[in-house]
């Protein structure tokens, strides 16, 4: 199912919230999209977690040197590596930032719906499957489904080292806390501008960036966090 972003032609989930959202000529997406325009230079290298079909993509590719965009699940990336193909300074990579290298099994839902996680004030979007996984307070429960899937994860460090130049900027959503706090010594010598959705960790995130490692400057907005390197 196509729909356009930035002027481009971009093919995504049939029955999925965004794609709908894209078709109808509308945004729901505007803080991101903000701080990308405010935050994001020429100059930078961007890695960014959970790229999805590549909504926000060509936005950081727009306004950076190169972006190594990052999606596990294996029929989103499918999408997403067609729909960047046009973009020379896009590298699409299929895997995850995690706390460890390692492949894992997730369930999922294999179906075209919108799901209501019990107790929790989340939706999950699920097109043909996303993975849900347990933790504190994000959801309840683990969705059983038909078959497993298996996505394989990389630290920081692991994901970095492999790639050919440093990385000024990071982008992550879900499992922040567990992703930085695994990568001390990297932060420390790279010191990468973090873009950190909030979600139920963002309070161990920032304590960890900014009074922990005590390298980084935090500006809040309502939905993520801009973790700036000192000078």
């Amino acid at each position: 199912m196509s729909f356009k972003i930035n002027g481009r032609d971009v093919n995504g989930y049939k029955e999925c919230y965004l794609t709908k959202t894209y078709q109808e000529g509308r945004t729901w997406d505007h803080e991101l999209r903000y701080i990308i325009n405010k935050e994001i230079s020429p100059n930078d290298v961007i890695l960014e977690c959970d790229a999805h079909v590549g909504s926000h993509t060509f936005q950081f590719s727009s306004k950076s040197k190169k972006v190594y965009a990052l999606e596990a699940y294996n029929e989103t990336y499918n999408f997403l590596f067609n729909n960047v193909s046009c973009l020379d300074n896009v590298v699409p990579i299929n895997t995850a930032l995690s706390s460890e290298n390692k492949e894992v099994k997730i369930n999922f839902i294999s179906e075209n719906k919108f799901l209501r996680i019990p107790n929790s004030c989340n939706y999950a979007d699920v097109p043909h499957g996303i993975g849900i996984i347990d933790n504190d307070r994000l959801w309840s429960t683990t969705i059983v489904a038909p078959r497993p899937h298996y996505i394989c994860t990389d630290t920081l460090d692991s994901i970095t080292n492999r790639l050919p130049e440093p990385i000024t900027c990071i982008k992550i959503k879900y499992n922040s806390y567990n992703i930085v706090r695994k990568s001390e010594n990297f932060i420390k010598k790279q010191k990468p501008k973090f873009i950190i959705e909030k979600d139920y960790d963002d309070v161990l995130v920032g304590s960890f960036l900014v009074n922990t490692l005590g390298c980084y400057e935090q500006e809040n907005y309502s939905m993520w966090n801009v973790y700036t390197p000192k000078l």
